[in-house]
């Protein structure tokens, strides 16, 4: 039988007051749109088959373009608000394509142009190595894949995306980004994008 992405069944479309953060946003789509069943065959894609693309997922038939939007943004957002760029690249080498390509999607240019130099030769590393061991599992610790991205655009980034540690119960100042920077527009639209499109996610159960 063919393999159909998996949607979850909602009530209704999620609303969000104008005071909720845009980071805020995008993880409140994640749990109105993703279940236990979801982050699995995520998971699966992400974790087991170490150089898989996520996107390879679409083509397969596992996940719909707008899962893949929404996974992407939401690992580029928590990986660098939590240890910045060299964080992603580390734990997240073969997904830099991907990574790449939904900033474009999302008219990122100036972040997507950033993230390029970050990378330096990355994406042509973790193509060969592709090409070599496939998208099975593979021991990726093994693998030595490493990266000599610009200095500049590494701080421009870890930058903008720099959460404020100091006191998380102030709410003015934990996960205080700077608007219309990177992080902020990466939520803004990747969530933007998701409440537009939300037959790429979920069935509304009134509609059925």
């Amino acid at each position: 039988m063919p393999v159909t992405p998996h949607l979850v069944s909602i009530d209704a479309i999620p609303m969000f007051g104008s005071n909720v953060s845009s980071q805020d946003r995008l993880w409140a789509c994640h749990d109105a749109f993703v279940d236990e069943i979801g982050d699995d065959i995520i998971a699966g894609i992400v974790y087991d088959r170490s150089f898989a693309r996520l996107k390879s997922g679409i083509s397969e038939g596992m996940i719909t373009h707008g899962q893949w939007v929404l996974h992407i943004s939401l690992i580029m957002e928590g990986q660098i608000s939590n240890g910045g760029v060299a964080q992603l690249l580390k734990n997240f080498p073969h997904l830099i394509e991907d990574c790449l390509e939904v900033l474009e999607f999302l008219a990122l240019l100036d972040f997507l142009k950033q993230l390029q130099l970050a990378a330096g030769d990355l994406p042509s590393q973790v193509s060969r190595l592709r090409q070599k061991h496939g998208e099975g599992p593979t021991d990726i610790s093994a693998i030595d894949v490493s990266w000599d991205g610009d200095d500049l655009a590494v701080k421009t980034i870890d930058n903008d995306f720099k959460l404020v540690f100091e006191d998380r119960a102030d709410p003015q100042r934990w996960g205080c980004v700077p608007r219309d920077g990177y992080c902020d527009l990466l939520c803004r639209r990747a969530a933007d994008y998701a409440l537009d499109h939300i037959d790429q996610f979920a069935k509304i159960a009134a509609n059925q």
